[in-house]
């Protein structure tokens, strides 16, 4: 007789879960390459914001800034950050510090770990959480 885990035979969710973990540890690598690839081309400013863009959604209303900045040759840039976040809900002329990309200067990120970093991080940390998950129900199914 085969096990069940819900309405699911325990063969089929465990490889969904194995699925899972392994598109989670994906996205978390993929993001994580791309903040690496931003973090060694990026310069800091200090900007100002001039705008937000709002986002109503049913867990909450998050903001995302739109910051002017001058970079190293003085030439004037609009960038908006990468993250939206309740956090971010600045008033316009609020000075940020920032960090931009040299090759893409309107591709910014707010100069804090969570910008740069977590976002990856949390898919990655997710995606091994979900594998250990899988590994544990392969090991507890085949007993």
């Amino acid at each position: 007789m085969l096990r069940t885990i819900g309405d699911l035979e325990a063969p089929t969710a465990i490889r969904l879960t194995g699925l899972a973990g392994v598109v989670f540890l994906t996205i978390g690598l993929v993001l994580a390459g791309q903040s690496y690839n931003f973090s060694r081309n990026a310069a800091w400013a200090s900007g100002t914001v001039v705008g937000l863009e709002v986002d109503y959604a049913a867990d909450g209303t998050t903001y995302r800034p739109v910051v002017e900045f001058r970079d190293t040759s003085g030439n004037l840039w609009r960038g908006k950050a990468f993250l939206l976040s309740s956090g971010y809900d600045f008033e316009t002329g609020t000075r940020l510090d920032i960090l931009y990309d040299t090759r893409n200067p309107e591709a910014i990120r707010m100069d804090n770990w969570m910008e740069l970093w977590g976002f990856g991080l949390v898919f990655v940390l997710a995606g091994v959480l979900i594998l250990w998950l899988y590994g544990a129900m392969v090991y507890y199914n085949r007993r």
